[in-house]
C-alpha cells in the first residue's frame, strides 16, 4: 500500500516537479485548494499518511484546522507539515505546540520528502519522515 500525501496548493508554488518525484517514488498524491473546508473534506475522504498544508487558508487558519482534526490525525500517525512564509520563532513554536510535526518556510524545497535532500539547518537534521515535535521545546 502506497503512502498517501495531501498537499494544499495556494497557487504560489510550482508543484509539478514535486508531484513527479513523489509519484515516481510510489506515493499517492492529492492536491487540495488552500481552503480549510475543502481540506477537511479531503482529509476525511483520503485519510492521508502525510499532510502538507498552508498555515493560512481560506475559511480556517492552521489553529482552527488542528483543533478540528489534529488529535485524530496524530492518533492515526498522520504527519502534519505546516508551510508558511511567516518567519517567526514564536509563530513556529505555537504551530508545533498545537500539534504540527514540522514548520516549513516558503518557498519549500520538497526534495527532503522524497529523500533526495535532507533538511539541514543549524538546529536540526531530518531523515525523511522522522520528524519530531522536539522543535517545539526550543
Amino acid at each position: 500500500m502506497n503512502a498517501k500525501i495531501i498537499i494544499t496548493n495556494d497557487h504560489s508554488e510550482n508543484l509539478s516537479e514535486l508531484l513527479k518525484a513523489l509519484r515516481k517514488n510510489g506515493y499517492e498524491v492529492f492536491l487540495s485548494p488552500s481552503n480549510g473546508k475543502a481540506l477537511l473534506k479531503a482529509v476525511e475522504k483520503e485519510e492521508p499518511d502525510i499532510l502538507i498544508t498552508d498555515a493560512f487558508m481560506q475559511n480556517f487558519d492552521i489553529f482552527d484546522f488542528l483543533s478540528a482534526v489534529g488529535k485524530r490525525l496524530s492518533a492515526k500517525g498522520t504527519k502534519i507539515f505546516v508551510k508558511s512564509a511567516l518567519q517567526s520563532r514564536a509563530f513556529e513554536k505555537k504551530v508545533l505546540l498545537s500539534g504540527a510535526d514540522a514548520y516549513l518556510l516558503k518557498p519549500v524545497d520538497y526534495r527532503f520528502i522524497t529523500g533526495e535532500k535532507r533538511r539541514n539547518d543549524e538546529e536540526e537534521k531530518f531523515e525523511p519522515f522522522l520528524f519530531r515535535r522536539a522543535a517545539a521545546h526550543r
